[in-house]
């Protein structure tokens, strides 16, 4: 037998969480690509079309976060539906809604199938982290980049590709193509993937390791799971009140400030430079790209490094984005704009890995599933909130530099309270 044969037959098998991750990819692609970036460019047909104006047809877009409420009952859900039950719903809701969208004409239709689009995106999304920790833990932040990338990639192919269906078929038949393609590129891998709750039930351990006999718990993870079974309201408040996820809830509302407010009015900012618009939608899509490798990036530095230094080069890198783009609009570059791209892309990228990662080494496994409903909710009001809080700054200054030194000031309050959750390794929620 050759060497290649003998390794062949003695290489282990790839541990299955990773097919699940891999299916988690394609979902987030067509869910999050499908749903958000590909949809934007339905913005200009629908106000050619019906004459509404672009504040109308703009709001949406923003209709795909009205359902951020739903996150905070994701405990509650999951227990009760499972979340492969979620996760299928979630997709067949989006899915029905994009080909619904056809036989729309009125603009509270749009506005309520936009809706009811985005609660299927809720559906689908707060299901993932809590099944990448049945799966992994050492490797938790490298299998949650993977699974998140898959989003940005979403936008950066999706994109392009409903530019030339609309192009070709129109609008109408863009969406039809798009919802059906949910179906099909998401649906069915996420039914099969996830027929198999956890490695356990695999005889598998965590990261595909040897299952190691259960031992006692201890006596500081049984309260937690005793606190899990309580009533969900009291379960919540008691959770708020404790001191550190009040640090980690501050820290996020304000890092969650600068990202979105930097995001929503990036293009305008490049536009508003003197740059062209095509060139601004190139930014934009670059952003998107390098978004993907860093979520990968920061997903592999987070299970290899210390905290401390993942979270300082997640910091650098927005802080730098944020900089650059405050350059550009003193003194416009090609260089200056590539750099932003870079920087800000991979800060972008990395932003849920690194978030979720450390969310779950504070608050661990037993409350992580009500711990991230109300992290992903805050996530969401602040992603609505925020970018129209930068538009009425930019109005009352004029000025979109202040605007984003406000934000990049803004910043420093997330870094010391992220570098004292990074520090305090022995602490937890």
């Amino acid at each position: 037998m050759s060497r290649a044969a003998v390794g062949a037959a003695t290489r282990p098998p790839l541990f299955s969480g990773w097919y699940v991750i891999a299916v988690l990819f394609l979902g987030g692609f067509a869910v999050y690509g499908g749903g958000l970036y590909s949809f934007i460019l339905f913005v200009t047909p629908l106000s050619d079309e019906f004459h509404w104006s672009r504040a109308a047809t703009g709001g949406l877009v923003s209709a795909f976060w009205l359902s951020a409420p739903l996150s905070l009952f994701a405990e509650p859900l999951i227990r009760r539906f499972g979340v492969r039950r979620l996760a299928a719903g979630g997709i067949v809701i989006e899915a029905c809604c994009l080909m619904l969208l056809v036989t729309a004409s009125q603009l509270w239709q749009m506005y309520l199938l936009r809706a009811l689009a985005g609660l299927g995106k809720v559906l689908y999304a707060i299901t993932m982290p809590v099944i990448v920790s049945k799966w992994f833990s050492r490797r938790f932040g490298l299998a949650i980049a993977v699974m998140y990338s898959g989003w940005h990639i979403g936008g950066l192919v999706l994109a392009p590709v409903t530019e030339r269906l609309i192009r070709a078929i129109g609008w109408r038949g863009a969406s039809e193509v798009l919802g059906l393609g949910l179906l099909v590129v998401a649906l069915v891998p996420t039914l099969w993937a996830l027929r198999t709750a956890s490695a356990r039930e695999l005889g598998l351990g965590l990261d595909g390791d040897a299952l190691q006999p259960e031992t006692p718990l201890p006596a500081d993870t049984r309260v937690a799971q005793a606190a899990a079974s309580e009533h969900y309201g009291p379960a919540v408040r008691k959770l708020l009140a404790k001191p550190l996820f009040q640090i980690i809830i501050i820290a996020t509302v304000a890092y969650f400030v600068t990202y979105s407010g930097v995001l929503a009015h990036q293009a305008a900012v490049v536009e508003e430079a003197g740059i062209s618009s095509r060139t601004a939608s190139f930014v934009l899509g670059a952003t998107a790209g390098f978004a993907a490798l860093g979520a990968v990036l920061v997903g592999a530095l987070i299970d290899r490094w210390s905290l401390i230094y993942t979270t300082l080069v997640q910091y650098a890198l927005m802080g730098a984005g944020v900089l650059c783009l405050v350059l550009i609009t003193v003194t416009p570059s090609l260089p200056l704009l590539a750099t932003h791209a870079l920087c800000f892309g991979l800060a972008v990228g990395g932003t849920e890995v690194y978030w979720i990662t450390v969310l779950k080494r504070r608050v661990g496994e037993a409350i992580f599933a009500r711990s991230w409903g109300i992290w992903y909710f805050l996530e969401l009001a602040v992603l609505v909130v925020a970018p129209i809080g930068i538009g009425m700054l930019y109005d009352f200054t004029g000025s979109y530099a202040t605007a984003l030194l406000c934000e990049f000031a803004l910043l420093l309050v997330p870094l010391s309270l992220s570098v004292y959750l990074a520090l305090r390794a022995d602490v937890r929620v």
